[in-house]
C-alpha cells in the first residue's frame, strides 16, 4: 500500500489529540501514550510463549472442527475488533457466520475458548503503536499497516466490526478495508452529545447506533448520511430487575467513577471533591455510600485522596454493583444510564465543570441537579421512603434515547443483510 507518511500519521494517531488539546486536557495525551505500552505487558512478558503456543494450537485445532461442521464460503466470515465485549451479539452471530475475534488478555481468550470461537492477538497491532508513540518512527505505522493487510487477505472476511473508529488500529484496519473493500461496521461505543467534540463514527462504512436520538445526532451534525445508520438498540445485555426489597430502608449510594485524572487536574480535583460531599451527605442523611471506579481510573490515587471512603470490590461486575445498590450518582456516565435502564434510581450531579446535556431532560436518569443541596434535599425524600415507595420514584426510559424494543443480537444480523442487500 503506497502510503503517505505525513498524512499516515496524522490520521492514525494526531487527530485523535485535537480534540483533548482543544478541551485543554493537559493529562491526557501522557496518559494516553503510556497506556499503549501497558496491555502488552501481559502477553508479552514471561509467560508470553506459553499464551503464544496456546494461541496456536487452539486456532489450528478450532479452524479444522469448524471446516467439518460448516461451509466457510456459504456462511461467510465476521472480524469482530471489540474483543468480547458484545457476547451476546457474538454467541448469536456465530450461528450464522464464521466469526474470529481480536482478543486482549486472558477474558476474551476465556470467553473465546468457552464458546469455540477463533481468535487472534490484538497485541502484535499494539505493539506497533507502542513503539511509534515511543520511537516517533512512522516505520512502525507502515509495519501496522501492511500487517494489517497481510492478516485480512488471509482471513478473507466478509465484514469488520469495529468497537471504535478513532484509535490508531482501528482506523489502520479501516483504511487497508477501502482498499480490500471489505465493509466496516462500528457499534457505537458511548455518549456523544454536541457540548463535547465528538471524534467517533467518522470513518467506518456503517455505524449501528442505539437509538432514534442518536441517528438524529450523527445527521444533524453532519457527521453521517442517513443510509449509513442503523438503529441497533443497547448492544449489551440488560437483565430486567426487581423492585427494591431491603429492610428499614437501608439503602446504598453508588457513586459511578470516571477518569477525570488522565484528563486534567482540575477535573480530578473537582472528582475528589463531589466524591467526599457526596460521602458527607450521606452520612448526614444515615446512607450508606459506596465508590465504583471506573476502568482505568488510578485507584490508588483516588484513594490517597479519600482513604476513608469504601470502594467496590475489585474486578466486580457492573452488574453485580447495580444488583447490590438501590440510588446510583454520577456526571455524565454511560453506567448511570446503563444502571437507569435497570430500572434503579439514577441521579446525574453536575459537579464537574464540563457542559454536558441534561439526563432528566432526556429522560435517561431520574433527577439532574447542579448543586449538593438540591441533591441532599432529594436523598433525604427516598432515605425516608420505605421500598414500596421507593419504587414510585422509578421513571420510564427514554426509548428514543436507546431503543429497548429490539433485541440486539437479532437486529445485528438483520442489519448484515440489509447491507449485503446494498452492496450487491
Amino acid at each position: 500500500m503506497k502510503k503517505n507518511e505525513n498524512n499516515i500519521e496524522n490520521f492514525l494517531i494526531w487527530e485523535y489529540l485535537e480534540i483533548p488539546k482543544k478541551m485543554k486536557w493537559e493529562n491526557y495525551q501522557i496518559n494516553w501514550e503510556k497506556s499503549w505500552g501497558k496491555r502488552n505487558k501481559w502477553e508479552n512478558g514471561c509467560y508470553g510463549i506459553f499464551i503464544n503456543f496456546f494461541d496456536k494450537v487452539y486456532n489450528f485445532i478450532q479452524s479444522k472442527l469448524f471446516d467439518k461442521l460448516y461451509d466457510k464460503e456459504k456462511c461467510g466470515k465476521i472480524l469482530f475488533f471489540a474483543g468480547a465485549k458484545y457476547k451476546n451479539i457474538l454467541t448469536e452471530t456465530k450461528k450464522h457466520y464464521s466469526i474470529s475475534l481480536a482478543v486482549s488478555g486472558i477474558r476474551d481468550r476465556l470467553f473465546a475458548t468457552k464458546n469455540f470461537i477463533g481468535y487472534f492477538p490484538e497485541s502484535k497491532y499494539r505493539k506497533l503503536v507502542s513503539k511509534y508513540i515511543n520511537e516517533k518512527n512512522v516505520k512502525h505505522l507502515n509495519k501496522l499497516i501492511d500487517l494489517i493487510e497481510i492478516d485480512l487477505i488471509s482471513m478473507k472476511p466478509n465484514f469488520i466490526i469495529l468497537g471504535d473508529d478513532c484509535l490508531p488500529i482501528a482506523k489502520a484496519v479501516i483504511l487497508v478495508s477501502r482498499k480490500l473493500k471489505i465493509p466496516t461496521i462500528l457499534i457505537q461505543c458511548g455518549h456523544a452529545t454536541s457540548n463535547i467534540p465528538v471524534d467517533y463514527g467518522k470513518r467506518a462504512d456503517y455505524i449501528l447506533v442505539w437509538g432514534k436520538y442518536y441517528k438524529t445526532f450523527f445527521i444533524k451534525n453532519s457527521i453521517r448520511k442517513p443510509d449509513d445508520l442503523y438503529i441497533l438498540g443497547y448492544p449489551l445485555k440488560i437483565e430486567k430487575n426487581n423492585a427494591f426489597s431491603k429492610e428499614n430502608n437501608n439503602y446504598t449510594v453508588c457513586y459511578l467513577g470516571q477518569k477525570w485524572e488522565k484528563y486534567s487536574n482540575v477535573l480530578f480535583e473537582e472528582k475528589i471533591d463531589t466524591i467526599k460531599k457526596v460521602n458527607d451527605v450521606c452520612s448526614k442523611l444515615g446512607i450508606d455510600f459506596i465508590y465504583r471506579p471506573h476502568p482505568g481510573e488510578d485507584i490508588q490515587l483516588i484513594k490517597n485522596k479519600i482513604s476513608h471512603i469504601k470502594f467496590t470490590r475489585k474486578g466486580e461486575k457492573l452488574v453485580d454493583t447495580i444488583k447490590k445498590n438501590d440510588i446510583f450518582i454520577s456526571f455524565n456516565s454511560t453506567a448511570l444510564v446503563e444502571v437507569f435502564m435497570y430500572s434503579k434510581i439514577c441521579i446525574q450531579l453536575l459537579s464537574i465543570s464540563l457542559s454536558v446535556v441534561n439526563f432528566e431532560k432526556l429522560g435517561i436518569c431520574n433527577k439532574t441537579f447542579k448543586d449538593i443541596e438540591e441533591l441532599e434535599n432529594y436523598l433525604r425524600i427516598l432515605a425516608n421512603s420505605n421500598s414500596e415507595e421507593l419504587n414510585n420514584f422509578r421513571k420510564k426510559f427514554n426509548n428514543d434515547y436507546i431503543d429497548i424494543t429490539h433485541e440486539p443480537s437479532k437486529r445485528f444480523l438483520e442489519i448484515l443483510e440489509d447491507i449485503k442487500r446494498k452492496r450487491k
